[in-house]
């Protein structure tokens, strides 16, 4: 196990190692896929302008609550890849203390192939 992984939140980290056990590329993305139904569905009043990622090409809408300290998200995209992606960011974050997810670096990305 690399340091990498191990700097990670405990989910976040179980997903990767899921994605780097995928050998072949279309094994990933139904993976990815499959992140992407896991959405709960998304409220229509949170698609708001100030819920929208900017600079994406697809319609992007995220949300952040503070729960006990824990954050929680909830997101939805119009595109299939992209809405697996949120997917997988909500699945491996959600939960996370806030000084956690700052702490992490972009990267971790990389390492799912």
């Amino acid at each position: 196990m690399s340091f990498l992984i191990e700097s990670l939140p405990p989910t976040l980290a179980k997903i990767v190692q899921r994605f780097q056990r995928a050998t072949d590329q279309k094994r990933r993305y139904e993976q990815l896929i499959w992140y992407g139904t896991k959405l709960k569905e998304f409220p229509e009043a949170d698609k708001v302008p100030e819920n929208k990622v900017a600079g994406c090409v697809s319609q992007v809408f995220i949300t952040a609550t503070l729960d006990d300290g824990k954050v929680i998200y909830q997101g939805e995209s119009d595109s299939q890849l992209t809405k697996g992606l949120v997917g997988l960011l909500i699945e491996g974050l959600n939960g996370s203390t806030p000084q956690d997810i700052i702490q992490l670096a972009p990267d971790f990305i990389q390492e799912t192939g």
